[in-house]
């Protein structure tokens, strides 16, 4: 099972900026059917009823997304 971390996490991680984690995440994120959506979590189906509900949540990438997109 991949080990997902929240935005925070993965920029101390790498000593990246949490813009620079972020600059990853999102085309992934508002993009349709992209192959690495399944790094990202919640999946879109559970950020939309949180966002429904009002609930703020932390995007979370896999290390693996993580290792590969951000070096």
């Amino acid at each position: 099972m991949p080990t997902f971390l929240t935005v925070k996490e993965a920029a101390k991680l790498t000593g990246k900026s949490t813009s620079s984690i972020r600059r990853v995440i999102y085309p992934i994120i508002h993009s349709k059917n992209h192959p690495d959506r399944q790094h990202i979590e919640p999946t879109e189906e559970d950020a939309t009823k949180q966002r429904l509900k009002g609930v703020n949540f932390a995007w979370r990438m896999s290390e693996e997304l993580l290792h590969r997109e951000v070096p």
